[in-house]
């Protein structure tokens, strides 16, 4: 038995090496017994050249190692000799022959050293379990040798068990595993894997081994919180560290600078542990204890003379592995040929024919480390086919480790493992999936996937290089509730963003069109029986896979919502409503409904709803949550999973755990983008998974851009779709996917639901004062060998409109109105007033601040109620719903930072009648978000007095520039509020022109030339050029490059109308990106100017459908005081800019009065006719100012 220990351990280290040198995996655990148990039973019957190569490789050839007597043989000759071979007579010299002799006996001694070995270690102590059996399965036709049955009952305790391979080989294949699963009590439930057994499998011999052992002294219980795993120099995991101390057997290999530590299991069984003091950049610092690993050393490395008894300090992370291994490949390289190959293998020992091969081994190994011990079991089977300040050391396996489990009686390795990172790391594959599902309600199908492709390519714009996955039919149907409450145009656009509208509509006309989308949305009554067939159909049980989808409501309990659209949930959504308290208990509330859609998905969407996202204010949340699992109809088998590059793009790539089968399957090819459709089906094929392949590795975004309904119905329609030999290769991955769904739906255009002023859910509650704060979406995805399990949740969140009277009302908590949002309705606002400013004279120049007219207005719209508040907020382009209060402060305090090179301020004041009563509220707001105190001022007893006050600070605000912003009569005793917005730069430019280039030059306009003073300056510039209408794009950047001036000029035969006329926000913001623009070395010829100019904004602000705040009989402005209807009586502002070689000055002031009563050749760019200018603030992307240069 000795011998037998030494051979299995020069086995096991040696098997060790191989297998670290081929794995893929990150960690290794396998147990040596285990194998060489399996493979001595193979070898019991093997001969010649056979047997002889398994001696070598398992080390059986230095068991039994001693001097045989010589013994003289009888003579034959080579022929006489071959023909009695042939005829299976050995005669009896050959079997009396000395190397005969001694490899029967050496043979013998091998199987009892293994019968020995097997009964000591089955000796159990009680301290321990430890078992360890063999068993034999044959064919139940196949003719074994009888002495080969009773050598594997004598020295294995097995005899073989007939199975029907031929005809069952699927459940004999079960049944093998089932035994081995009970042997090692569930740990190995699937030894072989599926299609390891056929009708050609003649025998499978199996050996499994499980151990649960106590550590001799247990752990403390985990330490608080993770601690740090070093996977190497540079890379942490995060793990559960355990922690002991105690007197144990540890010591030092100088050599290697590794700590060696024994943990004794209560009984004869420890666990060593080799933990290297470094690690590397890029390595475990495993790799030289690996090499470096022999018998020899094992046994010194063991030996009371390197370890010895101290008070020790172990933390040792909890852990457990999971392992499998086909280990034909790695016996191969061991120097186990012959064995597996069909035409040398030699069993005769076995068979009467002779006619067996080794066809695979496989084994597979668990182990779980805790505090009170270990457990571990594992299974092979072969298949014949045709270091604290205490004192004392410190072990710390914070880093990559090895570690075996050691019988000690019998000296034997039971496991053996190498540990280097708690857990493998999910591989992400760069694919994007999307699932679909076939039913029979067509319109409403495809209006779903019409809705998907719409929703991908939107995701897509702001999902660059990111995975993508959601459940279009989750976010449907959580829609399609809130749709049934809304009316209007709120109802037509989120009609038209889930395609219910009629999809002959492209061929109406506009008018027909408009009816359709405000009266006849889909068919209401017909989408709503087809979403109850539908939820019906999903739900419909089935034994091949699992799909399931449920919805739910939750009602604040004192909110008046319509008896019938709550009973319409229950009829054709299956949504029973809940009425809860969120008012009272909005946190536990929103954790129910978190706790639901977990439930459902089976534990794979958790936290749907965000910590902010319900509140006291909140008055329904619609849920829905979609659960699948299906097995593949030809699964993978999971040793053909190998690592493999996934090619991110034509220069990265990511090794991913790539699965592999060659089957039938149905395929496409697309010939525009080229690219290749897959489909692979799941058990019963009402499921499917459809994959779109570029051809291109870069051709996703191409492909992403051309898809729409009709083309993927056209390339997946039988006449498409081809069943054909494919060889595939898949990633094995998990996606999980957040989405806050808010932006991607109003660009989508349904951004009524998502305005307070516009949203209409009248349908839902009599108040109509609800609007949707937000969707949220999360998602799940697992794909690997056997199939698919994926999960989604999506939940729609409705508030009431937020209250702004800042009287006594319930505090809302809304979400912040983004500064880049805020910028961008600010450009829009600024792009109109532009083009509205410039409607009545196109020779007049035009120059405003769009940002001083936009802060004070919207100091008034915070006010504002109602249809004027609606109002006010289509002018201003707010179309957004969050507080833009938020968004102004942020805005302000960027744009006021100091430590600039330029001078940037800007600066509110209220001016307010003494005796008026405005709200406390308001005053505190305008403070808040607008730094913008209220002076009190007596309009009634001194006008003029006040009119020259409020001048005189707005001429101190803008250094001067604005010397009177209200002029004679602009108020009046019955004035009772004025608010202010100043604003002044003055900036250098970064590269400054010099004077003595500046000179006379004509500057064309459409009547007429006049002479200006034209500045020079030849310097490297930002500047692009537009084709959609000719003109050239130039960017002056002032010192720091924080500001600049951007000049749009019109090629000399553009007019400039037909650029105000095309330009809009979005386009300005296109033209000026910097991507599409080159700096290069310019001539630049721009004019000295100097504007000053004054608006009476009134008309104005009613052509942007401002006209409410106008009018007395309809102005609401009850959130600034209890007076209702006081109407503006007028928008002053006044601007005044000088551009000269030095720089920029401008400044602004807008002013809102209430009233109560009733060959290379180098670029050139040559202003010398009308063009337009911005002054743009980079870190926030506003127009502070703009204008039209047409007259000089």
């Amino acid at each position: 038995m000795e011998d037998l220990y030494v051979a299995n351990t020069i086995f096991a280290l040696n098997f060790f090496k191989h297998l670290a040198n081929t794995s893929t995996t990150p960690n290794l655990f396998f147990s040596p017994w285990s194998i060489s148990s399996t493979m001595a039973m193979v070898y019991l019957g093997a001969r010649g050249n056979t047997a002889d190569q398994m001696a070598r490789v398992f080390q059986f050839n230095k068991v039994g190692v001693h001097e045989v007597p010589a013994v003289t043989p009888e003579k034959f000759t080579g022929c006489e000799l071959m023909q009695q071979i042939q005829k299976g007579r050995y005669p009896e010299a050959i079997l009396q022959s000395p190397s005969f002799l001694f490899k029967a006996q050496a043979g013998d001694k091998i199987h009892s050293s293994f019968h020995s070995l097997s009964s000591a270690i089955n000796a159990s102590t009680g301290g321990y379990l430890l078992e360890t059996v063999n068993k034999l399965f044959g064919e139940k036709s196949a003719r074994f040798k009888e002495e080969y049955i009773q050598l594997s009952n004598k020295y294995y305790s097995t005899e073989p068990q007939a199975l029907d391979f031929l005809e069952c080989a699927e459940e004999a294949r079960k049944e093998i595993n089932s035994w081995v699963k009970t042997q090692t009590k569930g740990k190995i439930p699937d030894l072989l894997p599926e299609g390891s057994v056929d009708r050609d499998t003649k025998m499978v011999l199996v050996n499994a081994v499980y151990f649960k052992g106590k550590w001799k002294t247990p752990f403390e219980k985990k330490l608080n919180g993770l601690y740090p795993f070093r996977v190497n120099a540079t890379q942490r995991t995060p793990v559960q560290m355990m922690y002991l101390r105690e007197d144990l057997n540890i010591g030092y290999l100088g050599d290697l600078k590794t700590q060696i530590l024994e943990l004794p299991y209560t009984g004869d069984v420890s666990m060593f542990l080799l933990l290297p003091d470094e690690i590397g950049n890029m390595s475990t610092g495993l790799e030289l204890l690996e090499r470096e690993i022999t018998y020899d050393k094992f046994i010194k490395w063991t030996s009371k003379d390197t370890m010895a008894e101290d008070d020790v300090e172990v933390y040792l992370p909890q852990f457990k592995l999971e392992e499998r291994y086909e280990l034909q490949s790695i016996l191969r390289s061991m120097g186990l040929e012959d064995a597996f190959n069909k035409s040398q293998a030699n069993f005769s020992g076995m068979s009467e024919r002779n006619d067996l091969f080794l066809s695979k081994v496989f084994h597979q190994a668990t182990v779980d480390v805790n505090e009170e011990g270990t457990e571990a079991a594992a299974g092979t089977g072969a298949t014949m086919s045709g270091r604290t300040g205490h004192g004392g050391p410190q072990f710390v396996a914070d880093h990559p480790f090895l570690f075996f489990i050691l019988h000690k009686i019998t000296k034997n390795i039971l496991f053996f493992g190498s540990h280097n990172r708690l857990q493998k790391e999910p591989l992400a594959s760069s694919a994007r999936v999307e699932e679909n599902k076939v039913f029979p309600m067509d319109s409403l199908v495809k209006s779903i996937n019409r809705f998907a492709l719409d929703f991908s390519k939107k995701i897509a714009e702001s999902a660059e290089g990111k995975n993508i996955f959601f459940s279009p039919w989750g976010i449907s149907t959580s829609l399609a509730m809130v749709y049934f409450g809304t009316q209007g145009t709120t109802a037509a656009q989120i009609a038209q963003v889930l395609q219910f509208r009629d999809q002959d509509n492209k061929s109406c006309p506009e008018s027909e069109k408009k009816r359709k989308m405000e009266f006849g949305l889909g068919k209401v009554e017909e989408i709503h029986s087809h979403f109850q067939a539908l939820i019906s159909e999903i739900n419909n049980p089935s034994n091949a896979y699992t799909l399931k989808t449920a919805n739910a409501i939750y009602g604040e309990q004192t909110y008046p919502f319509h008896t019938k659209y709550l009973e319409d949930m229950k009829t054709y959504f299956g949504a029973e409503p809940q009425s809860v308290n969120f008012v009272g208990a909005s946190g536990q509330i929103r954790k129910e409904i978190n706790s639901w859609v977990e439930s459902q998905t089976e534990g794979k969407i958790v936290n749907l709803l965000p910590d902010d996202a319900v509140n006291s204010a909140t008055r329904m949340v619609l849920v829905n949550a979609l659960y699948f699992k299906g097995i593949w109809e030809h699964q993978f088998l999971v040793q053909n999973t190998t690592e493999k590059p996934f090619r991110i793009n034509k220069s990265i790539s990511k090794p991913v755990q790539m699965m592999s089968m060659k089957t039938k399957l149905q395929a496409f090819h697309i010939e525009e983008p080229q690219a290749m459709g897959l489909q692979l089906y799941y058990n019963s094929r009402d499921l499917s998974l459809l994959i779109l392949l570029p051809e291109d590795v870069e051709g996703l975004d191409q492909l992403e851009k051309a898809i729409a309904y009709e083309k993927l119905s056209g390339w997946t329609s039988a006449d498409m779709m081809e069943l054909c030999d494919v060889q595939l290769y898949l990633p094995k991955f998990t996606l999980q996917e957040t989405y806050d769904l808010k932006s991607t739906l109003s660009s989508m255009g349904m951004s009524d639901a998502f305005n307070q002023g516009k949203a209409d859910f009248s349908g839902m509650s009599m108040d109509r004062n609800l609007f949707l704060s937000n969707v949220f979406h999360k998602s799940f995805v697992e794909i690997n060998e056997q199939g698919t399990e994926a999960s989604a949740g999506t939940g729609s969140e409705l508030l009431p409109l937020h209250r702004c009277d800042l009287g006594p009302a319930p505090e809302v908590l809304l979400r912040p109105f983004l500064m880049d949002d805020l910028c961008e309705a600010n450009g829009s606002f600024a792009i109109n007033l532009l083009k509205m400013l410039g409607q009545e004279d196109s020779s007049r120049n035009v120059f405003c601040s769009p940002l001083s007219i936009s802060s004070a207005l919207a100091m008034v719209f915070m006010g504002a109620k109602g249809n004027t508040a609606t109002q006010m907020s289509q002018a201003l382009c707010l179309n957004g719903s969050g507080d833009i209060h938020q968004g102004f402060q942020a805005l302000l305090t960027e744009v006021n930072k100091s430590g600039t090179q330029y001078v940037l301020r800007t600066a509110n004041r209220l001016f307010g009648e003494k005796t008026c009563d405005f709200f406390p509220a308001f005053r505190e707001s305008c403070e808040k978000f607008y730094q913008a105190q209220l002076e009190e001022l007596s309009f009634a007893e001194d006008t003029e007095e006040c009119r020259r006050h409020i001048n005189d600070w707005v001429t101190e605000k803008t250094e001067g520039k604005i010397s009177e912003i209200l002029g004679p009569g602009t108020v009046d005793p019955l004035t009772k509020l004025v608010l202010v917005n100043a604003i002044y730069f003055k900036g250098k430019w970064n590269e400054q022109f010099d004077r003595k280039h500046t000179r006379g030059m004509p500057f064309k306009t459409n009547q007429e030339k006049k002479t200006v003073q034209m500045m020079f300056k030849q310097a490297k510039f930002r500047m692009g050029y537009v084709d959609e209408v000719p003109m050239q794009v130039l960017e002056l950047p002032y010192a720091g490059k924080e500001m600049c001036l951007v000049v749009l000029l019109p090629d000399d035969n553009t007019d400039l109308a037909a650029v105000e006329e095309t330009l809009t926000y979005e386009k300005f913001r296109a033209w000026t990106n910097p991507e599409k623009m080159t700096e290069e070395k310019v001539q630049v010829f721009l004019p000295r100017l100097k504007l000053a100019e004054s608006y009476d904004l009134e008309s104005f602000l009613r052509g942007l459908g401002m006209t409410d705040a106008f009018e007395e009989a309809k102005a609401d402005f009850s959130g600034m005081s209890a007076k209702k209807n006081v109407p503006v009586s007028k928008v002053a502002h006044k601007c005044f800019v000088e551009v000269n070689e030095e720089g920029t000055e401008a400044a602004a002031a807008t002013a809102v009065v209430r009233n109560a009563r009733c060959c290379r050749i180098e670029p050139r760019f040559c202003a010398d006719h009308p063009f337009l200018f911005f002054i743009m603030h980079h870190g926030t992307n506003s127009i502070l100012f703009c204008g039209r240069f047409s007259s000089p």
